[in-house]
């Protein structure tokens, strides 16, 4: 819609105006009068407009533009005086300046602001005379513009009025200024002469104007930027299918320019959290919505992720679409996503609903319903992923992130790019942690099974009996008999087993009349009798006890 009211002319009413239509500033005015579309084109003129990277490619030979007008529409006001300042090889080769007859009034409060008056343009040529000559001084060097938005919508326009087609590329000094001097009370051209100490002559004139843009152009030039966004990269790119919605207070854009590069990007800037919503952008102070997408588990995006998804998206590709691919791609995309709409879309809410009450299997099927579409999108991979994810099944996540990668393009799925790449770290440590887990168990394996080894090797040795025999002998030491065991003794002997023992151990001297000791496994001569009779030598086990 905002293109086609561009196109017939119709007319935003707004509140600001470019400090009343004169002084460059940034005009927090409907986006429709500040930022026309990037094309304009019929079948014979094609007019583009394209940011221009000045981090990435030398800003040497360039023009310093700018208009004054009779208001803020590049639709339905007009220009009244153009200012242009050529620079080659770093210096200033040619100026170009001239009133326009508007062929109409000037309003009072315009001549207030600019000093112009209807006498002043009476007899100056009208636009249509002084397009062709300022076309051909500003060539096709990049043009540098204070709120460059505001002065490239007239130059379409009139451009495009004139049946010139021209391919622009320009540098916005509103937002290089932001870049290199973040702590100015504004952006107004104005408050940065006055800040930086740039001389100040004939202010609200064209000629005046960009001689001071240049000087703030240079001066903003010799700063280390902390941040460029580079809207003509990003317009490279696309987030066709995502909707980013931004809660809070960004720190280094304005939310209207986020909204703006998100739309470069072929994505959808929403002003309500919903479950469509792809990410929420958080600044500081956030309401709400910060809450609400947590609680549908939509994913949350600090100001400086959100800028490195579009430097990332940026560098997806490198070539300048031509308007006739552009109009070819806008209209196969708005017929996929009504065969989206009419054939797969309600299988996959059905499975986003399954999904996020756990059913994770119901999901699947619903979804696969939805895969068989001609025509899919990134998000419908990406709930698969979640669901993957959540079974810490990593595999298969990875294989439906190819698949939907395969079938989409990179370009169209930057995301699930990032998200392939954390499901293959998150697979790389679960393997790492099964490999673990595997040789913790073999060894434990092992461990068991050398213990049953040993067990049985023990079974299979002859036992040692703990039953110590014993013998019975005389006061001589003449073994009368040997016994097993002191129990086997007491059943034959009926002398209690605690008297043999302790006979034997030399506590007694006798158990029931005989004398006792242990039989050991060695023999040996036995000395048995101290006698003045002659030694008894016997030979069999040795004996063991005392006072034999």
């Amino acid at each position: 819609m905002g293109f086609l009211k561009w196109l017939l002319g119709s007319k935003e009413k707004t509140q600001h105006h470019k400090e009343h239509a004169g002084e460059h500033q940034e005009v927090p005015s409907p986006k429709n009068n500040q930022v026309p579309p990037p094309v304009l084109c019929s079948q014979d003129v094609v007019v583009e407009a394209r940011p221009f990277n000045y981090k990435t490619h030398a800003l040497k030979d360039f023009v310093v533009l700018d208009f004054e007008t009779t208001g803020l529409s590049p639709t339905s006001d007009t220009i009244i005086e153009v200012a242009a300042l050529k620079v080659l090889g770093g210096n200033v080769a040619d100026t170009f300046s001239t009133l326009i007859n508007p062929d109409r009034q000037i309003l009072p409060r315009i001549t207030q602001i600019t000093g112009i008056t209807n006498g002043m343009v009476k007899n100056a040529p009208f636009l249509r005379d002084v397009i062709a000559p300022l076309h051909d001084f500003l060539g096709d060097l990049v043009l540098v513009a204070h709120n460059a938005p505001f002065d490239i919508g007239f130059l379409k326009a009139a451009y495009y009025d004139a049946g010139i087609s021209a391919k622009i590329q320009y540098v916005d000094t509103v937002k290089v200024a932001r870049a290199s001097f973040p702590n100015m009370p504004n952006y107004k051209l104005s408050t940065l002469i006055q800040e930086l100490g740039i001389s100040d002559t004939q202010s609200h004139r064209a000629l005046s104007d960009v001689q001071q843009t240049y000087e703030l152009l240079l001066k903003c030039l010799d700063q280390v930027p902390t941040q460029v966004y580079d809207a003509g990269s990003a317009a490279n790119a696309c987030f066709c299918g995502m909707t980013f919605t931004i809660t809070g207070t960004l720190e280094t854009l304005t939310r209207s320019e986020a909204q703006t590069l998100i739309e470069q990007h072929g994505g959808r800037a929403s002003g309500s959290i919903s479950r469509q919503t792809t990410y929420l952008v958080a600044g500081v102070d956030v309401g709400t919505k910060y809450q609400k997408a947590k609680d549908l588990g939509i994913p949350i995006l600090s100001e400086n992720e959100f800028l490195d998804l579009l430097n990332a998206s940026a560098n997806t590709k490198v070539q300048q679409p031509t308007e006739k691919i552009l109009e070819r791609e806008k209209k196969q995309y708005y017929e996929d996503l009504d065969r989206w709409i009419s054939s797969a879309q309600p299988y996959w809410e059905q499975g986003e609903y399954a999904r996020k009450n756990g059913q994770f299997e119901d999901a699947i099927k619903l979804f696969d319903k939805a895969k068989e579409c001609e025509c899919v999108f990134p998000f419908l991979y990406e709930s698969y992923a979640k669901i993957y994810r959540k079974l810490k099944d990593y595999k298969s996540e990875i294989q439906i992130l190819d698949e939907g990668i395969d079938r989409l393009g990179a370009g169209e799925c930057i995301f699930l790019i990032e998200r392939r790449e954390k499901a293959s770290k998150l697979l790389a440590s679960q393997e790492l942690a099964k490999q673990e887990t595997e040789e913790k168990a073999r060894l434990k394996a092992e461990k068991a099974e050398r213990k049953l080894r040993e067990k049985e090797s023990a079974k299979s040795k002859p036992k040692c009996s703990t039953k110590r025999p014993i013998l019975q002998m005389d006061d001589s030491g003449i073994i009368i008999k040997e016994f097993p065991s002191i129990a086997a003794a007491e059943r034959e002997i009926g002398v209690s087993s605690k008297s043999i023992r302790e006979a034997a151990n030399g506590v007694q001297k006798h158990a029931g009349g005989y004398c006792w000791c242990f039989k050991v496994e060695s023999t040996c001569d036995i000395n048995v009798s101290d006698s003045g009779t002659p030694n008894a030598k016997v030979s069999w086990s040795k004996i063991s006890g005392e006072d034999v």
